[in-house]
């Protein structure tokens, strides 16, 4: 019996052949995030991150290097504004952008924690790659019931 990662990568392979194989690539890496946030919470792994050795969860390890500050953030915006999801915040906005704030993809038009299009949401550069912005901004998506605009959606439980 296929567990529901081989089943999602299946869907993945089947939807995206040739045509789109730089998706496909891009989805196997959120994947790969999506697994390490919910399926590893809880399991100690060694890390070994700017030269210091230490054994953490995986959480605490994906936030090492400077990006634990950008995930407070959004628990704390999360807590501001009574969102309880604050799980699937933190992994929407790690599959899409690794908690980099200043991100870009999608030839410079997907910006910021969780990748705002400026093709299709009307939002300044600034307010794209501000934490506190962005994520009240995803919050209230997610609130109008409209997660299918992240790519990562698909991919987390």
């Amino acid at each position: 019996m296929k567990n529901k990662y081989q089943i999602i990568w299946k869907n993945l392979e089947n939807k995206k052949r040739k045509k789109e194989k730089a998706k496909t690539i891009l989805g196997l890496i959120c994947l790969i995030a999506c697994l390490t946030l919910s399926g590893l919470d809880n399991a100690a792994i060694t890390t070994a991150n700017a030269g210091m050795k230490s054994s953490k969860t995986s959480n605490e390890a994906v936030v090492d290097g400077g990006n634990c500050d950008v995930k407070c953030r959004i628990k704390k915006v999360a807590e501001e504004e009574g969102f309880k999801d604050t799980d699937y915040l933190l992994k929407i906005a790690f599959c899409e952008s690794s908690f980099r704030k200043d991100v870009r993809g999608d030839n410079g038009k997907a910006r910021g924690l969780f990748q705002i299009h400026s093709d299709y949401w009307d939002v300044s550069d600034d307010d794209a790659f501000n934490v506190e912005f962005a994520t009240k901004w995803a919050i209230q998506k997610i609130r109008e019931g409209k997660q299918w605009i992240w790519t990562c959606n698909n991919l987390i439980d």
